[in-house]
């Protein structure tokens, strides 16, 4: 497990694509286990709660805290528009137009699909969605399909957020098929790159940045697509 920063309150890692944010039922392979065996094995106290997820499908930066209090810190600071800013890279199926905007949807969750689906804002269970993005370089698959890199920033955060507003769009992430992507990648092209926040304890400002791996579709791109000064919204 890689693990970018660790105190006494929180620790900050990198989940890989294909592992749950959260505790799975005694399988021994979600991130809470694998966070919690790491630091048994640096002799650090053992004790984890989540305070934002990612899907299981998406890999990225996360942070996961180590007392109650900084729980509780951390988990109204998400809750807030501007208390934990999060930013992410995709690679989506065609080129956005324009080149850089906004995306605004309501979203209700379908439980029994496990995916967000839209509704009407006055519709049960409907949360608006919204998100700003940026083109950041345009390219091929090996078979012509055009795919497109962007920079997203996230204004809410819904179930699915990201990958449901761009197939909404009619750009679906590169390998989501389940919102209907043609183009094939193991995992949805989507990755939690960077994250800012105040710590929970002393409130100083922490930022923290990691670039997508060099995996298909993020490789079809050249490397200085995907850095730190990509998020200039």
């Amino acid at each position: 497990m890689d693990i970018l920063y660790c105190d006494p309150h929180l620790v900050v890692a990198l989940k890989p694509a294909g592992i749950s944010a959260e505790a799975d039922g005694g399988r021994g392979d979600d991130l809470p286990t694998l966070l919690t065996a790491a630091l048994r094995a640096r002799g650090e106290k053992e004790q984890l709660f989540v305070v934002h997820r990612l899907d299981r499908a998406v890999g990225g930066l996360t942070v996961l805290a180590r007392t109650k209090a900084a729980a509780a810190s951390l988990g109204a600071a998400v809750g807030q528009k501007d208390g934990f800013s999060k930013d992410y890279f995709a690679v989506i199926q065609g080129q956005m137009t324009p080149a850089e905007g906004r995306l605004q949807h309501y979203l209700r969750r379908d439980g029994l699909r496990g995916r967000a689906v839209p509704a009407d804002s006055h519709a049960a269970g409907a949360k608006r969605a919204e998100l700003l993005y940026r083109t950041l370089a345009e390219a091929q698959t090996d078979t012509g399909t055009p795919i497109t890199a962007v920079a997203v920033r996230l204004c809410t955060g819904r179930f699915h957020q990201i990958r449901a507003q761009f197939a909404f769009a009619g750009h679906p992430l590169v390998g989501d098929g389940k919102y209907g992507a043609a183009a094939y990648a193991p995992q949805p092209a989507l990755f939690a790159a960077s994250f800012s926040f105040l710590h929970p304890a002393d409130g100083r400002p922490l930022s923290f940045f990691a670039p997508p791996p060099e995996a298909y579709p993020f490789s079809v791109f050249p490397k200085n697509t995907f850095t730190p000064l990509s998020f200039s919204f």
